[in-house]
């Protein structure tokens, strides 16, 4: 049984699990009503469509099956260089974001199920 002071602990791991997007849409509508929030989710979907569409049409008129020789293909060796520094960064961030959440929940979630008191140094 789920008992009240274990939601924050609940929200938190569920937040980490879906992510945050998905929990963050209904404050989105919330802010910029039902009207704004729908068109804005509409456009977002569209250039999601538009960029998946293009980045398809790239690879199979050039053969190229990575974001890396795409843009090595298109433009050159340095486009080739930045793509994989970008993704290199994206997964970087997603570690030290995991590691963040993970700090913030684990002393919490140990309190609680080991009965002890959380000091704050």
């Amino acid at each position: 049984m789920i008992q009240g002071r274990d939601l924050p602990f609940i929200v938190n791991l569920g937040n980490s699990i879906i992510g945050v997007s998905v929990l963050a849409i209904p404050f989105c509508f919330h802010q910029c009503g039902i009207i704004l929030g729908s068109l804005l989710l509409f456009v977002s979907s569209l250039l999601t469509r538009l960029s998946c569409d293009i980045l398809l049409r790239a690879a199979n008129s050039t053969k190229k099956r990575s974001y890396e020789y795409l843009a090595q293909h298109t433009f050159g060796s340095i486009g080739k260089s930045l793509v994989e520094i970008s993704i290199i960064g994206l997964l970087f961030g997603t570690c030290i974001a995991f590691h963040v959440i993970v700090g913030d929940l684990s002393p919490s979630i140990v309190s609680v199920l080991f009965g002890v008191e959380v000091s704050i140094i």
